[in-house]
């Protein structure tokens, strides 16, 4: 999976999906969580990998392809460090044509030790907590009502469910995460958000005050934000600075922008210098030190914090790359769309090429590594990165169907060297970590176009079977060693 920064969060489905959307959910879901490894060769009981059967129900088989958890869910999260399991079933709202999942947590023997009730999970973090979500209710015009909040592995409640959607930040390593909740209404009788910290036990050390906030950095300071009011235009405009975990301001409220502080001790800050052609507020952005002096200068369009590699993100006008932290570009900024670094050292970028029949924007994607040198060619429509498989990218070359004039993919298997490992030949391919076994799958003829289904199997890196699965199932992920 391709790797971001921020806070993501997984929330419940509203309103009935076409199934083909659904499918794509789930299944991107099932990648993730079968981002961890087995060996083969290994025994026991303990690697599981994720099946769905034809009733497009999901289970899990052990490494000789015995159902040892039953296809019984609808959906399915991610592996834990702790042993657990996230899955979810469907459920219908009484007297409308609309469904969610609701979630809990098993173990690797399919007992059910969370209780199926979440609306919205996140993988359980380093502190052993976990930010879920839940209805509690609606409001007057009959929508409903989710908050969020985090539990133990055992589902214990220790940050109270009154925070909103994509506001329980990571726990930073002083033990604080930013949230955000209501705290009263407007002259308009709308509800003002203001944002703060908790700590682990739920306190709000830090009051919610703040119009906006950014994690606790490795420094001990975090950027945040409040609106000052707004422009001709009716853009919000901000001043954002640093404060420390006693709430002290180290860096005064001067930024129209800011980001957080990387490891080496710099943060990305923005300075307003208009409006573009669209009416959007514009910056010029560069890096200031913990005493606010401006060491790499605001020229900027966008930058980025700095990751644990040294390295920033940055654009130009011309486009996009990386820089040190002296301000040399390491990569040129000559890309449309760059992510940041993978574990296996690589950078997914792309180059705008053309646009389509039907005027929309085509973009082809390779990588680069953190010399700059681009290793995997921008060649592919696009290239997944495994986020726990440092080995392997999968990348995606669409080609044409001259027959009915759609597009289609298959992935090709791409070592972190940019050496092709496996040509097209698959409709899907997940690698398993550190080890040599692959899920793969074929498209079987005349399925449902709404919902594909798949021939699947398991085989090694020289394409060699290694288990043929029976034909009740129709997807297999890869298999990960659950505790």
């Amino acid at each position: 999976m391709e790797e971001a920064a921020g806070n993501v969060r997984n929330v419940s489905v509203k309103k009935q999906y076409k199934k083909r959307i659904i499918f794509a959910l789930v299944l991107c879901v099932i990648v993730i969580a079968g981002a961890g490894g087995i060996s083969y060769y290994k025994s026991g009981e303990d690697y599981l990998a994720v099946v769905m059967n034809k009733n497009q129900k999901y289970g899990f088989i052990n490494k000789r392809g015995k159902e040892v958890i039953p296809c019984q869910y609808d959906i399915v999260g991610n592996f834990e460090e702790n042993g657990l399991i996230s899955v979810g079933r469907q459920v219908s709202e009484e007297g409308e044509d609309s469904s969610s999942y609701l979630w809990g947590y098993i173990n690797r023997e399919g007992k059910e030790v969370i209780p199926f009730q979440y609306t919205g999970i996140e993988k359980f973090q380093e502190n052993g907590l976990a930010v879920v979500g839940k209805k509690v209710g609606r409001d007057e015009d009959g929508e409903d009502i989710y908050k969020y909040g985090c539990i133990n592995e055992k589902g214990e409640e220790i940050i109270p469910f009154r925070y909103e959607y994509d506001t329980v930040g990571k726990f930073s390593n002083n033990g604080l995460a930013n949230v955000c909740r209501e705290t009263g209404v407007d002259s308009e009788g709308e509800p003002v958000y203001k944002e703060g910290y908790v700590n682990e036990q739920g306190e709000e050390v830090i009051p919610c005050q703040y119009d906006a906030t950014y994690e606790f950095g490795e420094n001990g300071l975090a950027a945040v934000g409040n609106i000052t009011g707004t422009d001709e235009l009716g853009n919000v405009i901000y001043k954002w600075g640093f404060i420390n975990e006693k709430q002290e301001e180290v860096i005064p409220f001067q930024y129209e922008e800011a980001a957080g502080f990387g490891e080496n001790g710099l943060a990305a800050v923005g300075r307003r210098t208009g409006t573009d052609e669209f009416g959007m507020t514009t910056y010029k952005w560069g890096y200031i030190n913990e005493k606010a002096e401006e060491v790499i200068p605001c020229q900027y369009e966008e930058a980025n914090s700095f990751e644990k590699n040294g390295l920033a993100i940055v654009y130009k006008e011309e486009g996009g790359g990386f820089i040190n932290e002296k301000g040399v570009e390491v990569v040129p900024c000559q890309y449309d769309v760059v992510n940041g670094f993978g574990k296996n050292g690589l950078a997914i970028v792309g180059k705008k090429v053309v646009l389509d029949d039907d005027g929309i924007t085509v973009y082809k994607y390779g990588c680069v590594n953190e010399r700059g040198k681009e290793v995997v060619p921008c060649e592919y429509e696009m290239i997944h990165s495994m986020s726990d498989n440092n080995e392997f990218l999968i990348g995606y070359k669409g080609k044409k169907d001259i027959e009915n004039g759609t597009w289609y993919n298959m992935p090709e298997l791409i070592d972190d060297t940019g050496k092709l490992i496996m040509p097209e030949q698959y409709d899907y391919i997940w690698p398993s970590k550190d080890c040599d076994m692959l899920a793969v799958g074929t498209r079987l003829e005349g399925t449902d176009d709404m919902f594909f289904e798949y021939k699947c199997k398991y085989i090694d890196k020289k394409g060699k079977d290694v288990m043929k699965l029976p034909d009740r199932y129709v997807y297999a992920g890869p298999f990960t060693k659950v505790k």
